[in-house]
């Protein structure tokens, strides 16, 4: 559940730059409604705001086998469904390549020069490869 605390942004607390009541309450029924709006998309392509209350155990137990067993892992994703992984990669391992394994190898576009690159440094029975788009419909993944 989420809670919203707006008192920072209330004007009993910050002055004239604050909102008033009066001015919360304006925007109440519009509130209401895009709320409303989110909570029927949810189960669509929402499904993502539920994540913190899944179940993350079998995904943990892929990461293991993972961790244990692949020398490489391959993420082929284009735009957004490359530069999260990318992101996280280079905050939390920014040269995991190099004292790390697997080895990590985000393919993010259609170029054979970078993938022919990518496929003379791993061995594919060794090789993890995970698959992310957001459609399912894209052409390059």
């Amino acid at each position: 559940m989420l809670n919203l605390n707006i008192a920072y942004v209330m004007e009993e607390l910050i002055g004239d730059a604050g909102l008033s009541e009066k001015e919360i309450e304006q925007f109440k029924e519009t509130l209401q409604n895009a709320y409303q709006e989110l909570h029927q998309r949810r189960w669509q392509e929402l499904a993502f705001l539920d994540l913190p209350e899944q179940n993350v155990e079998p995904v943990i137990k892929i990461a293991e086998e993972i961790r244990l067993n692949a020398e490489s892992f391959l993420v082929l994703g284009i735009g957004g469904s490359a530069l999260g992984p990318r992101a996280i990669l280079e905050a939390l391992s920014p040269h995991h390549n190099l004292h790390k394994s697997p080895r990590i190898f985000i393919y993010d576009n259609v170029d054979p020069i970078t993938l022919n690159s990518i496929m003379s440094v791993v061995d594919l029975k060794k090789t993890y490869i995970n698959v992310i788009t957001k459609s399912g419909s894209t052409a390059e993944t």
